[in-house]
């Protein structure tokens, strides 16, 4: 919803911008309108107010992200490490030292048998700390070469975001075959299947826990950037699950493959109910 107002809630508050979007929203030549997921259809409603919601509910239905499986496949290891992945910017944001914090935690515990690959943004304070088995991947990375090194040669991809909306990079790695863990923050939950596709991560550090109940954006960036030791003993009991249960992660890799080859994130289910939903508008037109 905050894409009206170049992310700016408060103006929704002002009496003509809310009459400029209803209008628009409620205008004939609107005939459908797609959140991309649920977490967004129920933004959708908490912005604009559940009387306002009401006259518009009807065109509303939530349309997925899709992503088409990898066609590659997967690298075969001879090194019988237990590989975790992270990708995404914005480190604190992201819940980059979260995982650094549960790694630590899981090499004590399983030596040099784990290893963690990190493409992202890193302050220089966690560079400088230097845990072993972090491999940082560094400059640009055509596609083809970030499925290679991030996705295809690991066995779990890893991203205890707080402030995704979506999250494509759970749909990449969804699409190569491995297992998925996030958190509870938004859109994260409808693409974690809990136990089936990955695993989830119960955090209260999502801007849908703070922006709406009148909390600001400075206060959640702040408590971002704090250690947050429930998150972390997370990560270690669902991470040492996986490395602890091979088959279970092959298996959570497969299901996790499946859902983007012919389920709900599949590119022919979107697809499908894409071409519905323009013959209805269509319909509605004539």
């Amino acid at each position: 919803m905050d894409v009206f107002t170049s992310f700016n809630r408060k103006a929704m508050k002002n009496p003509l911008v809310k009459k400029i979007i209803m209008s628009a929203l409620m205008s004939d030549k609107c005939r459908k309108i797609l959140p991309q997921s649920n977490a967004a259809k129920t933004d959708l409603k908490m912005a604009l107010g559940e009387k306002d919601y009401d006259k518009i509910k009807h065109k509303v239905e939530v349309l997925y992200l899709a992503m088409r499986a990898c066609k590659k496949e997967k690298l075969k290891r001879k090194d019988n490490k237990f590989i975790i992945s992270f990708v995404g910017r914005e480190f604190y944001n992201k819940g980059g030292h979260d995982l650094f914090a549960a790694f630590k935690i899981l090499r004590e515990k399983y030596g040099d048998k784990i290893e963690l690959k990190f493409k992202g943004d890193v302050p220089e304070r966690y560079r400088k700390t230097k845990i072993p088995g972090i491999r940082f991947i560094e400059g640009y990375l055509s596609r083809d070469k970030l499925f290679d090194e991030m996705y295809l040669g690991v066995d779990v991809f890893v991203m205890p975001t707080h402030t995704d909306n979506y999250g494509v990079v759970f749909l990449e790695a969804m699409s190569a075959g491995i297992p998925i863990i996030g958190t509870t923050s938004f859109t994260v939950p409808e693409l974690i299947d809990d136990g089936k596709n990955g695993f989830l991560i119960e955090s209260p550090y999502s801007w849908e826990n703070y922006i709406p109940h009148g909390k600001t954006i400075g206060q959640l960036i702040k408590d971002l950037e704090k250690p947050h030791p429930e998150i972390v003993k997370q990560l270690v009991e669902k991470l040492s699950i996986l490395i602890e249960n091979k088959k279970l992660c092959e298996k959570m890799g497969k299901k996790a493959r499946e859902i983007i080859e012919t389920g709900r994130l599949s590119i022919e289910k979107r697809n499908e109910n894409l071409g519905r939903i323009y013959k209805e508008a269509l319909r509605l037109k004539n």
